[in-house]
């Protein structure tokens, strides 16, 4: 590799720190109920009655929409998922559930339904659940923000080793965490909890990840989200 060549993946570095690589609430899409918002439509959510009988049956629908470009990968782990099915026995203990459980893609799979579990509407969700024999469902979101910058120790990356050796590279992060309790007959909502949390790293540009940062932010979203969730289903009976 000459100088020139060099310094212009050098530069190319310093150019990537300072660009963010998050995205707005107005790039992400949501899958449309196909509803209009009028007068009529709010009349008929008013018309909506809770009708669940406790204890009741509970499906778990992680919606995590696939990653698009410019965005670092999240997954909900197997600890994330224990966080929220292990509430099953104390919800058991109140009377509130008879079960609480994760639906699986298996279902949409078998049910013709696969190419919408990524994206799936409430509709969709709700049919899941009820071949599930669930009366209710507990639909999951999660959405990540990253930001990148440089700061003026960055300048060191042009010594090439500075790459590897002078934290001159910050990633912010921020996970939304989202839940939504509906019933699966007629669409009543019984709860909603969001939460959220943050993390920074601060690192030498060949050792920065974007991926370990979004997982400390859903980590600390969790922190806030488990708590909230458990009482708000607790205040159910």
């Amino acid at each position: 590799m000459n100088i020139r060549r060099m310094i212009l993946f050098v530069f190319s570095i310093m150019l990537l720190s300072y660009c963010s690589t998050g995205f707005t609430r107005e790039e992400r899409s949501y899958p449309s109920a196909g509803y209009q918002v009028d007068v009529a439509s709010i009349h008929t959510e008013l018309q909506r009655r809770p009708q669940l009988r406790f204890p009741t049956r509970i499906a778990v629908f992680l919606d995590q929409p696939p990653t698009r470009r410019g965005e670092a990968p999240w997954r909900f782990t197997a600890s994330d998922i224990e966080q929220v099915t292990g509430l099953e026995e104390e919800l058991r203990a109140a009377g509130v559930a008879s079960q609480l459980f994760l639906m699986t893609e298996q279902t949409a799979i078998l049910s013709g339904l696969a190419h919408q579990w990524e994206q799936a509407n409430l509709e969709t969700i709700r049919l899941l659940a009820a071949r599930h024999g669930a009366e209710a469902v507990l639909v999951i979101s999660g959405e990540s923000r990253v930001t990148a910058s440089a700061n003026p120790l960055s300048i060191m990356y042009l010594t090439i080793a500075g790459v590897w050796l002078i934290p001159g590279s910050h990633r912010d992060a921020l996970f939304y965490i989202r839940a939504s309790l509906w019933d699966v007959r007629n669409q009543f909502l019984y709860a909603s909890v969001q939460a959220e949390g943050e993390a920074t790293q601060l690192r030498p540009y060949g050792f920065i990840s974007e991926e370990s940062v979004v997982e400390s932010a859903k980590s600390r979203a969790f922190a806030d989200f488990t708590p909230e969730l458990r009482k708000r289903l607790l205040a159910l009976k």
